[in-house]
């Protein structure tokens, strides 16, 4: 198994006016992403130079219409994409899931 590309993934954390931070999913603000994951694609543009124009307007549409319905306080401020990265087949049972590899992070007005 030696040179098996690790499982690349992405976390998606909503940090909020209050300071507090958590998951957040995008299908909460945009309910027709709910089926099928298609934001998958656009959040890894984040990571892309030539690509991060998409993922910055996605964000930004987003964070606008999840924070429409929020309360004070809950109203997202910042998102933060994570690049993950773990050799499954090397360290299956690592309980960290693999190693933080890059950062995204947008703010939201």
């Amino acid at each position: 198994w030696k040179g098996v590309t690790p499982i690349t993934y992405y976390k998606v954390l909503a940090h909020r006016e209050s300071g507090a931070a958590s998951k957040y999913y995008f299908d909460d603000a945009v309910g027709a992403m709910a089926p099928n994951g298609r934001y998958r694609v656009v959040v890894r543009k984040c990571f892309q130079p030539d690509q991060t124009d998409l993922c910055k307007k996605f964000l930004h549409a987003c964070g606008a219409a999840y924070n429409k319905k929020a309360r004070p306080g809950e109203r997202v401020s910042l998102f933060e994409i994570q690049k993950w990265m773990w050799n499954f087949l090397s360290n299956p049972s690592d309980p960290h899931h693999g190693n933080l590899v890059e950062r995204f992070v947008l703010e939201i007005q």
